[in-house]
């Protein structure tokens, strides 16, 4: 008999949950939430105000809104909740906590799953865009990255918009009250609406995503790898250790002859070409012949035709090596790439609870609403409303960290004074 107790005792007491659940899960997540509005926010300004327009700028306010519009949907349960423990639950002969658990539960879930979806395509872009660079640029132009947004929140609110229709209200006598209430409750409809949403949307939704996700960020990381290589390898070929480059000390030693002039040509010449092989670190004179390649200088037993060819193309090396568009444009993209893995390692490890508890909830049943462990329903449910809660926070401090030309906008629109500085 002891024993069929002990079996039928729940893991925590309701008091120890109910405590949890009060003092930590709850304020943790309001103060997440409230942080998550501001946050995003912030994004949508500071992206907006982003020119041009491009692919990834687009994606990012899609996903800044969807957060958005996650945690606004949380608010309402949080004055519901703070209204219930104060003893009010009828307000305006409305019940409250039906009011809000009928008609705002699935919101939350919707722009969670549209912000899944658009993580999983912006992890996708980048993978694709390390492996076929050039195929990227002529598929996903912005347009049609706008259609593909576009439809990914149009589709997600279909499916879900059935499920959020399945309610009535009716008017009822709750408890002792001698008024009736008006309350909201599920239809027969509900339980359809529920299956056909929760098959389109839920586990395979989840599990698809995080394939998607993760075989993305490999490839992102092997692309990052085989970057970083082809720099040191390219480095290391291009300059020896312990060997200047002999072009460009050449053309500084022969401005430096030019200026003092007073070894014939031959003999001079024969000890620059010797200082540029034997030299390890220019001297100061040549800093000084670098820093004004463009004046007029004579040399000595030459004419000034080559004197002017000499100094254009000191010049031309100089502004060669100042500018590169090419490794400007691809230290862009390796810094977009970075920005996105670093969004996909986030959601990956973030989304791993709910699809811990999802197998658990399958795999044993009574660990669901209503049944010998109710209480437990209710932390594993706390745990993930704060990792949802954390993946839709913690992107502006990705984008501050590793994104410069948001930086830079965010410095414009909120430290003016830091900017100009």
């Amino acid at each position: 008999m002891e024993s069929t107790r002990a079996a039928a005792a729940p893991i925590l007491s309701d008091a120890l949950s109910k405590t949890l659940i009060d003092s930590f899960f709850t304020p943790l997540v309001v103060c997440i939430t409230t942080l998550g509005i501001l946050g995003n926010v912030i994004n949508i300004m500071v992206f907006r105000k982003r020119t041009p327009m491009d692919v990834m700028t687009t994606c990012f306010i899609a996903l800044a809104v969807s957060d958005l519009l996650y945690f606004c949907f949380y608010v309402p349960d949080f004055i519901s909740e703070a209204f219930i423990k104060n003893g009010v639950r009828i307000l305006y002969k409305v019940d409250i906590r039906s009011l809000v658990l009928f008609t705002m539960f699935y919101q939350k879930s919707l722009f969670n799953k549209i912000s899944i979806t658009i993580t999983a395509f912006m992890a996708f872009e980048r993978s694709l865009c390390v492996v076929r660079p050039f195929l990227v640029k002529k598929l996903f132009t912005r347009s049609r990255v706008v259609a593909i947004l576009t439809a990914i929140y149009l589709i997600l609110i279909a499916l879900f918009t059935p499920s959020m229709l399945s309610v009535e209200a009716v008017w009822k006598y709750p408890g002792n009250r001698t008024e009736p209430v008006l309350m909201f409750q599920r239809t027969p409809l509900r339980a359809v609406a529920d299956r056909i949403r929760s098959l389109m949307t839920g586990f395979s939704l989840i599990v698809g995503t995080q394939v998607i996700i993760t075989i993305s960020a490999g490839l992102m990381i092997s692309g990052l790898r085989r970057h970083q290589q082809f720099r040191q390898t390219a480095s290391s070929s291009t300059r020896r250790p312990g060997k200047p480059d002999r072009t460009r000390h050449k053309l500084t030693l022969l401005t430096l002859k030019a200026s003092l002039g007073k070894k014939t040509s031959r003999s001079s010449h024969q000890s620059i070409s010797e200082n540029a092989e034997n030299e390890t670190e220019p001297s100061c004179a040549d800093e000084q012949s670098e820093r004004k390649p463009s004046e007029n200088v004579t040399l000595p037993h030459t004419t000034s035709e080559d004197a002017t060819s000499a100094t254009k193309s000191i010049g031309h090396n100089s502004s060669s090596e100042t500018i590169n568009p090419t490794e400007t444009a691809s230290s862009k993209e390796l810094r977009l790439i970075k920005t996105v893995l670093v969004l996909a390692v986030i959601h990956v490890v973030l989304t791993f609870p709910s699809l811990i508890f999802f197998v658990a909830q399958n795999l044993l049943p009574e660990l669901r609403p209503m049944k010998r462990y109710n209480n437990m329903f209710y932390i594993g449910g706390g745990i993930i409303t704060m990792s949802n809660a954390l993946n839709g926070m913690l992107n502006t401090l990705v984008y501050l960290t590793l994104n410069e030309k948001y930086k830079m906008q965010f410095y414009k629109l909120f430290c003016y004074g830091k900017f100009n500085k």
